[in-house]
């Protein structure tokens, strides 16, 4: 019935328009994007990092792994589309302060110094 259709549509649009990160399952039918992040946060950053380079992998693999979602997040955090805890949080600045201190010339400085202060305005 395309009366009920228009009524759910409808009603998720309130829910997305009411939730400032449109963070909203869709009745079951399909994750938010908070869910997708967590889901592949609790995979490429399991609670014990350290324990699980022996078994998933070598050190090398895995901390390109770990980067690459860390720079992903960091992206959509700052934009403020998902949310992060307090370990990835973590994890995020400290990778962003290594760039900042292996930066050789002043321009990756000041491009690393720039997302540093860019991610703490988002949190706060």
């Amino acid at each position: 019935d395309t009366t009920d259709d228009w009524g759910m549509q409808t009603r998720i649009q309130e829910e997305i328009k009411n939730n400032d990160a449109g963070d909203v399952e869709l009745e079951g039918r399909c994750p938010s994007r908070q869910s997708i992040v967590s889901i592949l946060a609790s995979f490429i950053i399991p609670k014990d990092f350290a324990k699980s380079l022996d078994e998933f992998g070598t050190p090398s693999q895995s901390k390109l792994a770990v980067g690459a979602f860390l720079d992903f997040m960091a992206k959509y955090v700052m934009q403020g589309v998902i949310r992060a805890n307090k370990s990835e949080i973590f994890l995020i600045l400290s990778r962003m302060t290594d760039r900042f201190v292996n930066a050789k010339d002043p321009v990756n400085r000041q491009i690393a110094q720039s997302q540093i202060i860019d991610l703490l305005s988002a949190l706060s």
